[in-house]
């Protein structure tokens, strides 16, 4: 990934894996409108991908879920042991519990789903290259809702006990309803870099590595 001198990413490149034809070439088109965005390669199969980047490097691999031979969830698991620097953004038609929950424990960045806006998608691509977590606000309201229904575990003794101020417990909250940083600095006016220096000092006091968890241990320990 190519960065400025302070460590911003200047061109993000992209593999497409979909078993459709017509929508990598859509997902092709949307990404093409950005000028930091170049995509690498395409795969219509969970195998066929693992086989590209062999062969070629990327940063992120944009991962449809149903596909034949292997599909998405499959795919992510192998690819995130197999290149830990690559991140992987879902993008599906399918909006349930389950691939949700499947998704991000076999280590996927972000989901959204197919009929998301093209700046929506080029946003969410953006985001993951920068160490973010997006999440289309249907699937983020899915979360919330599983994690608030599930029964207590006995790994929730293992949340921290944090102290947090006024304005963290706000940024943790807008996290939670599925906001990005660009939108949580419209809600609370300030700076973007403003939201990433709380985002990162929440994450460090509830020792997590990425935003879902930190949404995770945000909801299950009741902080919001």
């Amino acid at each position: 990934m190519e960065k400025d001198t302070l460590g911003h990413p200047t061109q993000v490149s992209v593999v497409i894996v979909d078993d459709e034809l017509f929508v990598r070439r859509a997902l092709r088109a949307y990404l093409g409108m950005s000028s930091q965005i170049t995509v690498v390669g395409e795969a219509k199969s969970g195998q066929e991908a693992l086989e590209l980047l062999k062969t070629i490097s990327t940063d992120i691999v944009l991962m449809d879920l149903q596909m034949p031979d292997m599909d998405g969830i499959a795919c992510t698991e192998k690819l995130v042991a197999l290149y830990p620097e690559v991140k992987v953004l879902v993008i599906t038609g399918h909006i349930t519990d389950s691939y949700l929950t499947s998704a991000l424990m076999a280590g996927a960045s972000g989901y959204l789903v197919k009929d998301a806006e093209p700046g929506v998608i080029i946003n969410a691509v953006l985001e993951v290259s920068q160490g973010g977590n997006p999440l289309d606000p249907q699937v983020a309201s899915l979360l919330v809702e599983r994690i608030r229904s599930s029964k207590p575990e006995s790994d929730n003794q293992s949340i921290p006990q944090v102290d947090l101020t006024e304005r963290e417990r706000v940024v943790l909250n807008q996290l939670c309803l599925g906001k990005n940083t660009k939108e949580i600095s419209l809600v609370l006016f300030v700076s973007e870099a403003t939201v990433k220096h709380h985002l990162a000092n929440l994450m460090r006091k509830f020792q997590v590595r990425d935003r879902v968890q930190l949404a995770i241990c945000a909801l299950k320990g009741k902080y919001v």
